[in-house]
């Protein structure tokens, strides 16, 4: 993965998601601009490996909601109006967007995300 090499994703947006009807894909274009365009800043690698967690679970949360309006999901009874959405995901999505690299909150690994998404797959 990028991470594993030190090289954060950045710019992981809905907007640049691309369906491969083919394959029944969603794939992510454009990731690694952010650092082209705007040139490499002072964050930490950790810092932006959260951010990249963050934006993962942004993006599934649109995926989810179906919608490109930003969406608080500690809003009150805001699973209640997703039924579609199952425990999993949600618990997936609300830890994405709790990533943090400074341990004040959930300190997430991409290698946590894919464990957690591996072991619900059914393969």
């Amino acid at each position: 993965s990028f991470h594993e090499l030190k090289v954060p994703l950045r710019g992981m947006h809905y907007s640049k998601l691309l369906y491969i009807e083919e394959s029944s894909r969603l794939m992510f274009t454009g990731l690694g601009l952010v650092d082209l365009v705007q040139g490499s800043d002072k964050g930490t690698l950790e810092e932006h490996c959260a951010e990249d967690i963050r934006s993962l679970g942004e993006v599934l949360l649109h995926l989810v909601t179906g919608s490109v309006e930003r969406s608080n999901p500690k809003e009150d009874n805001f699973w209640e109006r997703m039924p579609w959405c199952g425990e999993p995901m949600r618990k997936l999505i609300e830890m994405c967007l709790s990533a943090s690299a400074t341990g004040t909150q959930q300190n997430l690994t991409i290698h946590d995300i894919c464990t957690l998404i591996a072991s619900r797959l059914s393969i």
